[in-house]
């Protein structure tokens, strides 16, 4: 008797909620960054590399100083203030809601000086870091109003404020720097949409229902050491996943070169920060499969997962190396050219940062949040000693080089803390080997195509002629199993999930 072939896997309710909710928080990843590229590709056009490396370097200051002192506080306060109410322990949940409220003043006042203080000893002007300064106080206060928001309302109506903050500052910052307002109009404009978010979030924070002011004052070295855990965490990302380079550039290179670094790695960080928010919303349903026992179920999910994410990195590279230089001069202008050593370099990686994005999912998801810490914490020591290494001597190419060095020690070290599961065990060289020929055949031809257009025309063109390319390919290579491609497909929404069948072998 013969059989048929087994039927393709049904994803659980679960998985599909997880993908769709990875699809809408992509949006919300999303937007902000294109605003926020439109800004660099103004600030270029206006201001030049020179003036785009000093913004991005501006804006990496103050978002990690902020994000290493005061999300961070954010994050504890939420987690503590969520388990008293949880828990029902009024005696509590007023002291910490005290304690959270002036940890945030204080942090945001300390910053704000510190930042002014910095401020007097650079060359820039006074009121710039005025503004900056002026801003991360503002900001402080807002997120102290999330603490007592989330904790009581959930993060719904957080979000959508929030979404509108990020979205609406890099826009306003794009018509101040046309208007004449230079670097200091980029800021201006973050500080009204900083101004509206703290507005947002005063009107909220009255729905939230007050505390008895009753009980003794919770013991503050359980506090202090859940904060110091999320800063030690928050640093480390800001480090490993954002841009550290700058930093050094700017210390033993030039300003110009600062300003072509930042211009690839902001167009190469839309893609990490797509397959972050998807890797992301895996979490909750790890933590769910972890927790009900479903080790099988979880090992098969995570695997499917990862040879997809793989597979895509493959592609995104291909794409990158194929088209990014075009894009750069499209966005950024002629001058920008000399940059394209610097996207092909930092474009590749997307690979290691999508494995480290499956895996780390995984880790933390499960509640083994050591295993991605220890891991984040090899790859911040690679960066910062290539980047004492290598960028005295080669400028932004060494920056390159370390960035790319962070990612591989960071996915090298969670591939290895993962060994034994099955996901990882059973990884062979098709995973890679059949999206990279696919992939590479198309990225020839829309090279080609790039090579023979002037840039506005090349990136269109040059996108059409490798997805066809691709499509065409893939059924006959196979960039996915069946078994994937079918999973992907029952995931996905209807008129999507049929273009993911078409990346597997046909039968």
């Amino acid at each position: 008797m013969s059989h048929g072939a087994a039927p393709p896997p049904r994803p659980a309710g679960g998985e599909r909620e997880v993908v769709r909710g990875g699809l809408w928080r992509v949006a919300a990843t999303v937007l902000p960054m294109v605003s926020a590229l439109a800004l660099s590709v103004v600030v270029s056009r206006v201001l030049g590399a020179e003036g785009l490396g000093l913004q991005s370097l501006l804006s990496y200051v103050q978002a990690l100083v902020l994000n290493t002192f005061v999300l961070s506080l954010t994050q504890a306060g939420i987690q503590l203030l969520s388990a008293a109410r949880g828990a029902g322990d009024d005696r509590s949940l007023h002291w910490l809601r005290v304690w959270s409220l002036r940890a945030h003043v204080v942090t945001g006042v300390v910053l704000a000086a510190g930042l002014l203080g910095l401020g007097a000893l650079r060359d820039e002007p006074l009121l710039l870091w005025g503004v900056i300064a002026g801003t991360a106080l503002v900001d402080a206060l807002a997120y102290a109003l999330t603490v007592r928001v989330v904790a009581f309302d959930g993060w719904s109506r957080v979000s959508q404020r929030r979404l509108v903050s990020q979205g609406a500052g890099p826009l306003l910052g794009v018509v101040a720097v046309l208007g004449g307002l230079g670097v200091t109009g980029v800021f201006v404009g973050q500080a009204v949409g900083s101004l509206y978010l703290l507005g947002a979030l005063l009107v909220l924070q009255r729905r939230v229902p007050g505390t008895p002011r009753t009980g003794p004052p919770v013991p503050l070295r359980p506090v202090a050491r859940l904060w110091l855990g999320f800063v030690a965490s928050l640093a480390l990302a800001q480090v490993v996943e954002r841009r550290v380079e700058l930093v050094f550039i700017d210390l033993f290179g030039t300003a110009r070169e600062v300003g072509l670094f930042a211009a690839c790695f902001t167009l190469v960080s839309v893609a990490v920060a797509v397959m972050a928010a998807v890797t992301g919303a895996a979490m909750p349903a790890v933590a769910r499969t972890h927790a009900a026992g479903g080790a099988d179920r979880l090992s098969a999910v995570v695997g499917r997962a990862l040879r997809v994410l793989l597979a895509v990195g493959v592609v995104l590279v291909a794409g990158f190396l194929a088209l990014g230089p075009s894009l750069l001069v499209a966005l950024y202008g002629a001058s920008f050219g000399e940059a394209a050593p610097l996207l092909r370099g930092l474009c590749l990686l997307l690979l290691p940062a999508t494995t480290a994005g499956a895996l780390a999912a995984y880790w933390l998801g499960t509640g083994r949040v050591a295993v991605a810490v220890r891991a984040a914490a090899l790859a911040a020591l690679v960066d910062v000693g290539a980047c004492l290494a290598l960028v005295p001597g080669l400028g932004a190419a060494g920056a390159v080089v370390a960035a790319v060095s962070a990612q591989v020690a960071y996915a090298g070290a969670l591939l290895v803390a993962s060994r034994e599961l099955p996901p990882v065990r059973d990884l062979g060289v098709g995973v890679l080997l059949r999206p990279a020929v696919a992939a590479g055949v198309a990225g020839l031809v829309a090279g080609a195509v790039a090579a023979a257009t002037p840039p506005w025309v090349a990136v269109p063109l040059g996108a059409v002629a490798f997805g066809v390319v691709l499509l065409l390919l893939a059924p006959r290579v196979g960039v996915l199993g069946r078994d994937d491609a079918a999973w992907l497909a029952g995931v996905l929404p209807a008129r999507t999930g049929g273009l993911a069948l078409r990346l597997a072998r046909r039968a």
